[in-house]
């Protein structure tokens, strides 16, 4: 009777733990699956697969792992092993397997009891981790090979240390507002309007007259983002120096317009400038020239045109985004 009721105490055990419990042979055939794991395994009809060979369930290339557990623990010790295998209805899963012995009167194995516990939510998670870490290395080089253009440009173009210490200050800062964009979105992108917005609003009069942003909303990748960004940046800084914002009456209009191109989006951006003073060609190419015309058009490879007409300036960019 006790010999009865410790039988069934076990069995309670088994069948009340999530995990993949298995006794198998010496051979590693499979002997016993419990109703949890039949379930996570995906099992209809257990009697398809007992006494086959367990190792054989799982993936060729992960067999011989399988196969070097159930060695492990026929001699005495334990195996242990983390592999991929899919369940009997295809479901992708991931397992962290111990096989141990089962000693016998003698001291000697007589079966071996394997547990397999389902890892595949931490394995997804160690997955999206090294891919945010890969990309967080890729956007920490692409920031540092920026601020190296920033800093080695503005010094070519510089009349005077104070002079290149502001161009450098006010650039990083127009990169550091792309960059609180892109955190707000976990650096999935940034909205065009949005990144216009953050340079050109304290320019606006309180009846919005002074700037005009018209065109459609435009999800920039992080890549793109910074790179407009910076040509934002540049020409709202000249703007407000030489240009149209210089003066009361001088506006800005910025328009924007997406069109389809062999399954991809082209955007195509216009600045023009109005009411500012005469306009007339640069003697010399500073940064913003250098990096629009040079940096920016083989980053993006983007069509880009700059036209200094006498009532304003006018810059156009054509890219594809996706």
């Amino acid at each position: 009777m006790q010999l009865r009721e410790s039988e069934v105490f076990a069995r309670s055990v088994v069948e009340s733990s999530p995990d993949c419990i298995k006794v198998l042979d010496l051979e590693g055939r499979l002997q016993f699956l419990n109703g949890p794991g039949r379930c996570a395994m995906e099992v209809d009809d257990f009697t398809c697969i007992q006494y086959g060979v367990w190792a054989e369930l799982w993936p060729e290339e992960t067999r011989p792992e399988v196969v070097r557990a159930i060695q492990a623990a026929a001699q005495g010790r334990a195996g242990r092993f983390t592999a991929f295998c899919p369940t009997m209805k295809g479901t992708p899963k991931w397992w962290d397997v111990s096989v141990t012995p089962v000693l016998g009167p003698n001291g000697k194995p007589a079966r071996l009891l394997s547990i397999s516990r389902e890892i595949t939510s931490m394995k997804q998670a160690e997955e999206r981790l090294r891919l945010m870490m890969g990309e967080l290395n890729h956007r920490v080089k692409n920031t540092l090979a920026t601020v190296q253009a920033v800093v080695t440009l503005s010094a070519r173009s510089a009349d005077s240390v104070v002079d290149y210490k502001t161009r450098v200050l006010n650039r990083l800062t127009g990169l550091a507002k792309t960059n609180d964009l892109l955190t707000q979105s976990s650096w999935a992108g940034a909205d065009l309007r949005a990144l216009l917005c953050s340079e050109l609003d304290i320019y606006d009069d309180e009846r919005g007259e002074r700037v005009k942003l018209d065109g459609p909303e435009v999800a920039l990748s992080a890549r793109l983002a910074v790179s407009v960004s910076m040509v934002v940046h540049e020409l709202t800084t000249n703007a407000a120096k030489y240009g149209a914002l210089s003066l009361p009456q001088g506006r800005v209009a910025v328009s924007w317009r997406l069109r389809g191109e062999n399954g991809h989006k082209r955007l195509s951006l216009t600045w023009v400038e109005q009411g500012g003073p005469p306009v007339t060609p640069p003697t010399r190419r500073g940064f913003g020239s250098k990096m629009i015309q040079e940096a920016l058009a083989r980053e993006l490879n983007a069509d880009i045109r700059v036209d200094y007409l006498s009532e304003g300036l006018r810059f156009s960019i054509s890219t594809l985004i996706s």
